[in-house]
């Protein structure tokens, strides 16, 4: 019809002007600045993204749909004529009346792959949660279902009368096409669920670590103020700045020499691993300084 050739370019071309705003900040750094900054606001806010994908899925079920009302070219016959041979060894004759020429297509199996290559498409998208695909890929398996047992199901079956002959073929494509895209969606479906979990497994795992990279960062900055507490400061950056042997020793000529001994005895009390004191740190901070105020005095 009419419709169907104004309205599947019009489909395709929206779809490719869609597709070109979310790769483009992903694909091309020199793109143009009002492509880009469309693309990163589809990145940046999960609501939008989600409604750009709802509407590619709608604008592709309906181009699919509108696809099946395409006129066919070729010239049909109103009736076909097949010869079988019957178990008494006699010849008869089963006439079958073709449908309408725009119910019949080329090939009309060719709609169901490309709802398989839809199905492998929305699984690509690694921004979307495994249910919001578990929903999409269920539509359009019911869709593609649909269109196989209802809007294609006459071409289908003559199409296997033309190819295989009236009793050649033991199931007609309508069930076989629909059985694949049902096979292929659970299929899809688990491994989109597999990925989604194995993705926050990795998410989890990276924020252990990032958690255990602190941790080293804040011990490591403790051992270096207890250094800096137990030996003076040219002596830490001494053993602190190079790697040094445990059994190296340190020592340096001096003309006069004093030993200060001191102790905080309600220090312990005092110490404490508080956001406040930023884990401690403040505390050891403290007892430096009192301890340089000794050095200052000796």
């Amino acid at each position: 019809s009419i419709f169907a050739i104004i309205c599947l370019p019009s489909g395709s071309l929206l779809l490719s002007i869609i597709a070109l705003i979310v790769i483009c900040p992903v694909g091309l750094e020199a793109g143009p600045s009002l492509l880009k900054r469309m693309g990163l606001k589809i990145i940046e806010k999960p609501g939008l993204r989600l409604g750009i994908i709802l509407l590619m899925v709608i604008i592709w079920c309906v181009i699919h749909v509108l696809s099946t009302d395409y006129e066919n070219t070729w010239t049909w016959p109103n009736t076909v004529s097949f010869g079988v041979v019957g178990g008494n060894g006699t010849n008869f004759t089963t006439v079958r009346p073709f449908p309408p020429a725009r119910l019949t297509h080329n090939f009309p199996q060719y709609l169901t792959y490309f709802a398989v290559l839809e199905l492998i498409g929305l699984t690509v998208l690694t921004h979307l949660s495994h249910l919001i695909k578990f929903f999409l890929t269920l539509v359009i398996a019911v869709i593609q279902g649909f269109i196989n047992l209802n809007l294609l199901q006459d071409s289908l079956d003559y199409y296997d009368d033309r190819t295989y002959g009236a009793s050649d073929h033991d199931m007609s494509h309508s069930i076989t096409l629909t059985v694949i895209v049902v096979v292929v969606a659970v299929c899809l479906i688990l491994i989109n669920r597999q990925l989604e979990v194995t993705s926050r497994r990795l998410f989890l795992w990276q924020k252990e670590v990032e958690e255990q990279r602190e941790m080293v960062a804040d011990m490591r900055l403790k051992n270096e103020a207890l250094v800096y507490n137990i030996l003076p400061p040219h002596v830490a950056k001494h053993f602190l700045g190079q790697s040094k042997k445990d059994e190296e020793l340190y020592s340096k000529s001096y003309e006069a020499v004093g030993v200060l001994f001191a102790a905080m005895p309600n220090f312990s009390d005092f110490y404490t691993e508080d956001s406040v004191n930023n884990q401690g740190l403040e505390c050891l901070r403290f007892l430096n300084e009192v301890i340089s105020d000794y050095d200052a005095v000796s």
